[in-house]
């Protein structure tokens, strides 16, 4: 048995389309037997909703008082990267938690964000050195005092997410 795009695209138009997921497809098939399947099913969706190597998040904090440029940067002992602008991330969903390693991770902060729970926020101003010596070098920017901070923080997203 074999159907076309355009014999899909046409069911999809005249609302007979059959869309199932790979959870279900199983099921069918035992029921129905596999040209019987064929036959009924249009489209089976393999898509996931986990995190992916290249997921993450941009963050903005604003900023704090006394301001801080964050250039070191944890969320729950997750790092993220720092270096965009003074109070600037991006959090990888496959970065490792400094503590818990393979348990926790980036993506589990960002599920805890998006789920509106209260996430720990700690940084730090880089101390970069030069030369034998290893003196700190000034970072150019404006005047920011305060080296690190420690805070707990929410996000109140304001798009709704619905459960899948």
């Amino acid at each position: 048995m074999h159907k076309s795009i355009d014999q899909i695209n046409e069911r999809i138009r005249d609302g007979t389309v059959r869309v199932v997921t790979a959870e279900e497809m199983p099921a069918i098939v035992a029921e129905l037997g596999e040209e019987g399947a064929l036959k009924e099913v249009d489209v089976v969706t393999t898509g996931t909703f986990g995190a992916m190597c290249s997921s993450g998040v941009f963050l903005n904090f604003g900023h704090a008082e006394p301001p801080i440029r964050m250039e070191r940067i944890w969320l729950n002992n997750v790092e993220a990267y720092g270096g965009l602008a003074a109070v600037d991330t991006y959090i990888g969903a496959t970065q490792q938690s400094d503590t818990r390693e393979e348990q926790y991770g980036g993506a589990h902060v960002i599920e805890d964000l998006v789920a509106g729970k209260s996430v720990e926020l700690r940084a730090s101003r880089a101390m970069r050195t030069s030369g034998i010596m290893p003196l700190p070098i000034q970072q150019s920017t404006f005047c920011i005092p305060t080296w690190e901070c420690c805070c707990p923080i929410a996000v109140t997203c304001p798009i709704p997410v619905r459960e899948c």
